[in-house]
């Protein structure tokens, strides 16, 4: 199995989930297997991927509460596929099963490269899925009042611009 020396995690503390084990790292849980010095990248000001400053990442990078890996955009864009394939839709990635054989496993997966075939139900934990769940529910929230204030600051102008129109001609 391909498992890179900087999956070990340095100086984290591990926590057991009802699921499966992960660390923490400045409020963001990560999965156990989940590389330290990638998450370590996340919380620098410059980075501009990963679950702090990518909404696709935050979205489709967790599972069951804990972050397993990269959107399809960054691991794509930015990694050239080196961390993994991406994460899109409610935890689509690029396998379907449960397992990945070792030797059918593409080189670049993570399931692959880091995440060491973890079954699926050995993953995360049930309360950070929750409060994860609650967090995604207010940006939507946020999300929305912002569309709907710029809908009625678009409005608002559309009707001034017709009314200095109006008194123009």
């Amino acid at each position: 199995m391909n498992t890179p020396e900087m999956n070990t995690p340095k100086s984290v503390t591990i926590y057991r989930g009802s699921y499966g084990d992960y660390y923490e790292m400045c409020g963001i849980h990560y999965d156990a297997n989940f590389p330290t010095d990638w998450a370590n990248e996340h919380h620098k000001k410059e980075t501009e991927y990963g679950p702090i400053k990518c909404l696709n990442c935050f979205y489709f990078g967790h599972y069951q509460g804990v972050f397993v890996g990269y959107c399809s955009n960054c691991a794509q864009h930015l990694f050239n596929y080196e961390r993994g394939y991406g994460l899109t839709d409610e935890f689509c990635s690029e396998r379907d099963s449960n397992t990945v054989d070792d030797i059918a496993a593409p080189l670049n997966s993570m399931w692959y490269k880091y995440m060491n075939n973890s079954p699926l139900y050995k993953i995360g934990d049930k309360d950070l899925h929750e409060k994860l769940e609650q967090k995604k529910r207010e940006i939507e929230e946020e999300q929305e009042e912002e569309e709907q204030e710029q809908e009625q600051e678009e409005e608002h102008e559309e009707y001034y611009d017709r009314k200095n129109y109006y008194y123009m001609n």
